[in-house]
């Protein structure tokens, strides 16, 4: 679920201009320690933009129109995914190795690191997802979860390839918590949870790449631009944003 909390005493607008530019019957006066019910949300200009749900939440007595979308300072609210202005995350690239055995959780056969993921995901290895070294080590899943996360994930992943005609190279798919920490990933990264990648398309600017998928991919999940590489996972709700020194 998420939640947006409010970390300083603002102001909810209905732009990203600052306050003073709207009528004082436009805005909301809020404190710190709120929190609100998202549907979804965007990181842009500086500011969070972000999607109330009107079911978990009372919108007449946060403000008479009762609307539900508003923006707000981003120095003013947490990131509700926990990426933060400032996270950077900075992974080794995956690439596809000579076969090596694979155990994974819940599942009662190993697998090979050259084996497609899925059926519906022949292009994408367990060598890829899993970020198999070339002596064999890789990081291993958590539990089941995770690995049901990567094949969602996967499929997704030959959807976008499919889309493109084109190979994907992927720069960072699953990170068990440690290797999460060292790469600076954020907190409650999605990478975690296996179904989160991120990748480029050679020969494919990374603007071209995100303004494609960003109305097909819509409200399934988390959509964004990195130095290098786009991010997408398949959360369940709307989420957009750029990581540091992107424009």
């Amino acid at each position: 679920m998420l939640v947006l909390e409010i970390t300083e005493n603002t102001v909810l607008k209905p732009g990203p201009e600052q306050a003073i530019a709207y009528d004082k019957a436009a805005v909301v006066n809020i404190g710190k320690g709120r929190s609100f019910p998202l549907l979804a949300y965007q990181l842009l200009h500086g500011h969070v933009h972000f999607t109330i749900d009107p079911k978990r939440f009372d919108l007449v007595n946060l403000h008479p129109s009762g609307r539900n979308t508003w923006w707000v300072y981003a120095d003013h609210a947490s990131d509700p995914s926990g990426f933060g202005s400032g996270n950077d995350p900075k992974d080794e690239p995956a690439t596809r190795r000579d076969g090596h055995r694979i155990i994974l959780p819940g599942f009662e056969n190993d697998c090979s690191s050259t084996q497609p993921i899925s059926s519906k995901a022949p292009n994408f290895t367990w060598g890829e997802a899993l970020h198999v070294a070339a002596d064999g080590s890789y990081r291993h899943p958590e539990n089941a979860s995770v690995v049901y996360g990567i094949i969602r994930v996967a499929e997704v992943m030959q959807d976008i390839r499919e889309r493109f005609k084109r190979p994907i190279k992927i720069n960072s798919w699953y990170r068990n918590p440690a290797t999460n920490a060292r790469v600076g990933g954020a907190r409650f990264s999605t990478h975690m949870k296996g179904h989160a990648v991120d990748f480029n398309i050679p020969g494919l600017s990374l603007a071209d790449i995100y303004n494609e998928l960003d109305h097909w991919w819509g409200g399934q999940g988390g959509l964004a631009r990195g130095n290098g590489f786009i991010h997408v996972d398949c959360r369940g709700s709307r989420a957009r944003w750029t990581y540091p020194g992107v424009r």
